[in-house]
C-alpha cells in the first residue's frame, strides 16, 4: 500500500507523522514471537527528518503507546472473534 506523504511523494510501508508543513515521517516495524503460550508484539519506530522538538514529541508519548495499541488489537481479536 502506498501513500502520500506531505510533500505529495508516494511512499510505502511508512507511517506518517505529518509534524508542521515539511516532509515529516516515520519508519516502522513489528516482530511477532510466542511469549509463555502468547503472541507477543514488538513494535518499532523511527523518525526520519524530525527537528529536535518534534522528536522530544514522539518520545513524549512513548508510555502511551503500549495502552493504545493493547486496545486495538483487542478490539482487533474482539471483532476476529465474532467474524
Amino acid at each position: 500500500m502506498a501513500l502520500p506523504d506531505n510533500c505529495g511523494r508516494m511512499t510505502s510501508y511508512s507511517s506518517l507523522i505529518g509534524l508542521g508543513k515539511s516532509c515529516r515521517h516515520s519508519s516502522s516495524i513489528g516482530g511477532f514471537a510466542e511469549h509463555q503460550g502468547s503472541t507477543k508484539l514488538t513494535p518499532r519506530g523511527l523518525p526520519i527528518n524530525a527537528t529536535e522538538s518534534e522528536r522530544k514529541t514522539l518520545e513524549a508519548g512513548f508510555k502511551a503507546m503500549p495502552q493504545g495499541f493493547t486496545r486495538t488489537l483487542d478490539q482487533l481479536a474482539d471483532f476476529l472473534a465474532k467474524a
